[in-house]
């Protein structure tokens, strides 16, 4: 994209009730193909806030008042939480000493600013807008990355609890409570989300016995959380390296992990589980 063409993409709004100044201003900007507005008002400049603005060229006289720089500040008020809108204030100041007066009748809603002195240089005019423009495309770009995420953290939602109901549905009608599980995601280019990782087995997932729930306290379970009252028994400081796991402690979390496979497989044998093992069950039985 030519920074022409990047340059319309946006209206920058002009105030500049001094003389011919609006005119001169959007006439430079035209020129350079960027689109301009001149406006009447400061409330028809708020008016214009509504649409897609790429920046504001203001004189500071527009300001000058408290009420109108209470005007301003409402109107900015509203904009989005993304927003940081990019004023260029015309000023009159020449000296540097006299340089932050302007900046001390701004409405503090006015967060990125650019002071141009008068009288008007048509390079250092348009390149200053220019700039402002492209500041304001990376907020848009900002804007639309946030939506995206916003629109995938809402998917992500929806799956997580439609997974989690059938799971948990799945689990009630063989005699568990599934108390908590995870589910890990991933994104593939041209497919989308993905599930990844293991799913719903003891070492994600909590499983309790229904008949034995007790509110209040800990719950008879088929999880690792065998192998996590062990450790903290033995007041494991939580630090690499982890301690070594006796043969016992291994084995009652294998038979629970076991146990939780055949109440809800009807099976303890994991092989015969496996994606493979079936599909070569099914092409043995065609002749």
């Amino acid at each position: 994209m030519s920074r022409e063409a990047a340059s319309s993409e946006f209206t920058v709004l002009v105030l500049a009730p001094t003389g011919r100044n609006a005119e001169a201003a959007t006439a430079l900007l035209s020129r350079a193909g960027i689109g301009a507005r001149a406006c009447a008002s400061l409330a028809q400049l708020c008016a214009g806030l509504e649409e897609p603005v790429g920046a504001v060229l203001i004189e500071e006289e527009a300001i000058a008042s408290p009420r109108a720089r209470e005007e301003l500040s409402a109107c900015l008020s509203e904009q989005p939480r993304w927003s940081d809108l990019p004023f260029i204030v015309l000023t009159r100041t020449t000296l540097p000493a006299r340089r932050e007066l302007p900046a001390r009748r701004l409405p503090e809603a006015l967060g990125n600013v650019m002071f141009l002195e008068r009288p008007l240089h048509a390079f250092t005019f348009t390149n200053a807008i220019q700039t402002a423009l492209r500041a304001r495309r990376r907020q848009y770009q900002v804007r639309d990355h946030l939506a995206e995420r916003e629109q995938t953290a809402a998917q992500l939602r929806e799956l997580s609890l439609r997974i989690y109901g059938s799971a948990s549905q799945y689990a009630a009608e063989r005699g568990l409570l599934l108390a908590d599980t995870k589910f890990e995601f991933g994104w593939i280019d041209g497919l989308g989300i993905v599930l990844a990782d293991e799913v719903l087995t003891p070492d994600s997932s909590r499983y309790w016995p229904a008949a034995e729930y007790a509110p209040g306290g800990p719950q008879p379970s088929f999880d690792k959380q065998y192998v996590r009252d062990y450790l903290e028994s033995i007041r494991w400081n939580k630090r690499a390296p982890a301690p070594s796991l006796p043969d016992d402690v291994v084995q009652k979390t294998q038979q629970k992990y076991l146990d939780a496979l055949e109440i809800l497989t009807g099976s303890r044998d994991l092989a015969a589980l496996r994606p493979e093992a079936a599909h070569a069950g099914a092409s043995g039985t065609r002749t």
